[in-house]
């Protein structure tokens, strides 16, 4: 269990280092640790990965929301693994953390279903019954969740594992779909009224267990959810804070630094060779999505993604591009070939990191190489996109929140095929699609 383990509260740096976005590490900062001219890299990645840079994290509307729950000693909650992508699993993540503090419950952390490296439309294991995956450390800091939780939510019991009760009898398991609950639901998935959700909770439990005979502790199994929960009924600060609680597993956020001082050192040499001008470096992060996929999602052509992402790309006059791929390697390189037609440089993870980073890189999953990408589109000054994506959705909602920029704006000259456009990204979509991903994916 960890409460037996639990970190000691969080200390001031370690709250301000509860970061999605590193914005003031742009390219000032940059410039002042590479002037050092000793250890630059070291003292670079260290930043990065301590990110004292975020002071809009709120503990204390998490706190907040918390304690104004009924916290029930034993009900615990089981939510599915989560098969797909990190937009996808984080999003499942959130819900079923979220899910629990409504209901007072006692948590166990979901697992991950792995994907195929070959093959992400397929998963792995994939036997007959329960399905059961990789831990949470598969994506994320444990750590990290472990003194956030313990610090703004000690009220909920949490467990890494169900095999931390393997010896703790139990009644049978009560199955929890949210159709069951009988919701009323916008935009397909989206909770209408996210306010009745515990009391019709409490309803449908008491329906299959009397309470008055009801045998203790009692675990709910609970079917996941991707798109379900507004992010817009929250407290604003709880919903901008909220995300945060799940980051990035160190080791890969330190190849993502790695990459990040690697890029920042291209414009500077750039910057230089252009009368030393740094003013206007910077860079445009482009998700390109052709793969399928588990969903079998039917994405923009590459052609037609290309030619938006183009346009953005010498629209924002910067000269470099950072590529996060989500499609074949003959994709990869015709974009970066189109791309250098019009003085551009794209370059991928795989271009910036060192012989010692690319090797570390290979021992990860395709899918913990993409938290890589994930991180870089973060820093980027501007981030183009699909809507149909949920990793874009996550990526453009957390700059957002970051930047301050709340929704999007109107649909501007750029046309009808954007969906999404703020200061910082740009979703091309059709204008009405996927709003259940923009209502409730949490930032």
């Amino acid at each position: 269990m960890l409460d037996q383990v639990r970190a000691l509260p969080l200390s001031i740096n370690i709250l301000l280092s509860l970061v999605i976005s590193g914005w003031s590490l742009y390219y000032a900062g940059f410039l002042e640790v590479f002037a050092g001219g000793k250890n630059e890299k070291v003292l670079f990645v260290g930043d990065f990965l301590e990110s004292k840079t975020d002071t809009d994290f709120d503990g204390e509307a998490i706190a907040s929301l918390c304690s104004s729950k009924n916290w029930t000693e034993g009900l615990i909650f089981n939510c599915d693994a989560p098969t797909g992508g990190i937009g996808v699993v984080r999003n499942v993540h959130l819900n079923c953390i979220r899910f629990a503090i409504e209901a007072g419950a006692e948590l166990i952390i979901p697992e991950i279903v792995r994907r195929d490296d070959k093959d992400i439309g397929k998963f792995f294991p994939n036997p007959k019954g329960p399905q059961r995956g990789a831990p949470s450390d598969y994506f994320y800091d444990r750590r990290h969740l472990n003194g956030t939780l313990s610090t703004f939510c000690p009220q909920m019991k949490v467990y890494w594992s169900i095999d931390e009760l393997f010896d703790t009898p139990m009644a049978s398991p009560i199955a929890l779909r949210l159709n069951a609950l009988r919701l009323s639901r916008v935009d397909r998935t989206v909770l209408a009224q996210p306010g009745r959700w515990a009391s019709q909770f409490k309803k449908y439990l008491d329906n299959k267990s009397n309470p008055k005979t009801r045998l203790w502790p009692l675990r709910v199994n609970v079917a996941q959810t991707r798109y379900v929960w507004p992010t817009s009924y929250d407290n604003p600060a709880f919903a901008r804070s909220f995300g945060r609680i799940l980051r990035f597993r160190e080791d890969v956020r330190g190849l993502a630094a790695s990459a990040f001082f690697a890029m920042q050192n291209r414009l500077v040499s750039h910057g230089s060779q252009n009368d030393g001008d740094t003013s206007a470096l910077g860079f445009v992060g482009v998700h390109l999505r052709a793969q399928e996929d588990f969903w079998d999602t039917d994405f923009l052509p590459y052609e037609e993604q290309a030619a938006h992402y183009l346009r953005y790309m010498v629209e924002s006059g910067y000269p470099s591009a950072y590529l996060a791929p989500g499609a074949s390697a003959e994709h990869v390189t015709s974009f970066t070939e189109r791309a250098r037609a019009f003085n551009i440089t794209v370059v991928t993870k795989r271009d910036l990191l060192d012989t010692e980073g690319l090797g570390y890189l290979s021992s990860l999953s395709w899918d913990q190489q993409t938290l890589v990408d994930y991180e870089l589109l973060l820093r980027a000054d501007l981030m183009v996109g699909m809507s149909d994506s949920s990793f874009a959705w996550n990526v453009a909602l957390s700059r957002a929140t970051a930047g301050g920029t709340a929704e999007s704006k109107a649909f501007t000259s750029r046309g009808s095929h954007v969906r999404w456009e703020d200061a910082r990204s740009i979703l091309v979509g059709e204008p009405n699609d996927f709003n259940n991903m923009e209502k409730a994916t949490w930032p």
